[in-house]
């Protein structure tokens, strides 16, 4: 085979390999400007009817619901590192276990010191890197 010919195949094998698309890497959930749902507290799988919320907004402030009560605060985040601060919150009374898994809730953001995302996964760990709360992407209804 000529060189010429060897040459033409090679570059034609090349072109077609640069032409060829790698599947996309499923982008990464943002931490912020995500709406996030509670699915575990303290290892303890939620089932409430209504679960607690959280949305971190871009200007280090956090809101959501609890179960029972809609609150706000502000937060710290210094790459993989988390804290929460200046909690509050309504103070409507609540029925049956609301109220008790609400400051559950509470008290478990008041503990996180890190947090990291896999897929569609929030995962918010107290300083000895135990996960306190994990919560998915949230479902938006119409």
């Amino acid at each position: 085979m000529s060189n010429i010919l060897k040459t033409l195949i090679l570059a034609l094998s090349l072109t077609l390999v640069a032409c060829i698309q790698t599947p996309a890497q499923p982008a990464q959930t943002p931490l912020r400007n995500t709406d996030w749902t509670l699915t575990r507290l303290n290892n303890q799988a939620m089932t409430a009817a209504k679960p607690a919320q959280l949305r971190l907004d871009a200007e280090d402030r956090f809101s959501g619901f609890g179960g029972c009560n809609r609150f706000t605060g502000a937060y710290q985040l210094t790459g993989e590192q988390m804290a929460f601060s200046q909690i509050a919150s309504t103070k409507m009374a609540c029925i049956g276990d609301a109220m008790a898994g609400e400051d559950a809730f509470f008290k478990a953001l008041a503990h996180v010191t890190s947090w990291e995302i896999k897929g569609q996964t929030l995962s918010l760990r107290d300083a000895g890197g135990k996960v306190v709360l994990e919560l998915e992407v949230a479902e938006l209804k119409p």
